[in-house]
């Protein structure tokens, strides 16, 4: 007899959740006694005051290592897990060691991990780390439109590179909505890219006419920001996997020259002549296009 086992009720969870939470408070509060007590007693109020500065530079200084590692990653990719470590670093002495600031900064370090990973293609660490940015931009500062928008649009990404079409679905849909309640003047090249990156879900979901509504918003945004100089050549491969999907889309609703016009500008742009086939490929492979 197969024994069903019943799941725990959501108030159970809470206060399971509520409970780790107060001891690992208590916790912190222990050994923050621990480290300021004997710091109190040898140095004085004065010698307190320089701990808790030096303590509050740790986040921050794991922070800007990894961004460090980052800027070197162009040469050796092997850098983005170094700042990916970092990144980690960062959160949990955010979260566990500056425990009286507000952990404002929290969200961003998360995002930056979040970042790191999916550029050294850990696509399950990536997601982990965006859905904690997204919680705590909720937490801290819930009217970061923008940043909220631009994590949901990024935490799609590591979904769609894991496979999880359910989850990035849901999380493009949120990006979109708030980029939607943007002034169109606040709007950028992220936008335009969220906008297209809805059109595929709603492609691979057989939603032909929704996609192509969301291509032609968002191309015109994302094709008009690039200002096409060479630090936006790395942007070119983007555009040419968008527009081949967008070409697809009118291909499945039988619109021939709509599709043979986005194919047309895909083999116009010239900084193509720079990739190839195969890097394209890859791309397509990393965004979960393929």
């Amino acid at each position: 007899m197969e024994t069903k086992i019943k799941p725990a009720s959501p108030v159970l969870i809470r206060f399971y959740r509520v409970l780790n939470r107060v001891v690992s408070a208590l916790i912190v509060i222990t050994v923050a006694g621990m480290i300021f007590m004997p710091v109190w007693v040898l140095g004085g109020k004065s010698s307190i005051y320089r701990a808790i500065e030096s303590l509050e530079d740790m986040p921050v200084s794991s922070n800007t290592a990894g961004m460090q590692f980052m800027s070197l990653a162009g040469a050796d990719p092997d850098q983005y897990s170094k700042a990916a470590s970092e990144f980690e670093s960062a959160v949990w002495f955010e979260k566990y060691i500056v425990f009286w600031n507000d952990n404002k900064n929290l969200p961003q370090y998360h995002e930056n991990a979040g970042r790191a990973f999916m550029q050294a293609r850990r696509y399950t660490d990536a997601a982990k780390h965006y859905e904690s940015s997204l919680r705590e931009f909720e937490n801290t500062s819930p009217q970061s439109a923008f940043n909220i928008a631009f994590v949901n649009f990024m935490a799609a990404s590591a979904h769609s590179a894991l496979g999880d079409a359910e989850t990035e679905m849901v999380r493009i849909t949120e990006a979109v909505r708030y980029f939607e309640a943007l002034s169109e003047d606040r709007r950028n090249m992220d936008a335009g890219k969220a906008f297209i990156w809805l059109s595929h879900c709603y492609y691979e979901a057989g939603e032909y006419e929704n996609a192509a509504a969301y291509f032609e918003m968002g191309i015109p945004l994302y094709y008009d920001v690039i200002d096409w100089g060479y630090g936006d050549n790395g942007e070119v491969v983007f555009a040419a996997v968008f527009f081949d999907c967008a070409a697809n889309v009118y291909d499945k609703l039988s619109l021939p020259e709509k599709a043979a016009e986005y194919r047309k500008i895909s083999e116009e742009i010239i900084y193509l002549r720079d990739y190839s086939e195969s890097e394209l490929s890859e791309l397509r492979t990393h965004m979960g296009w393929d």
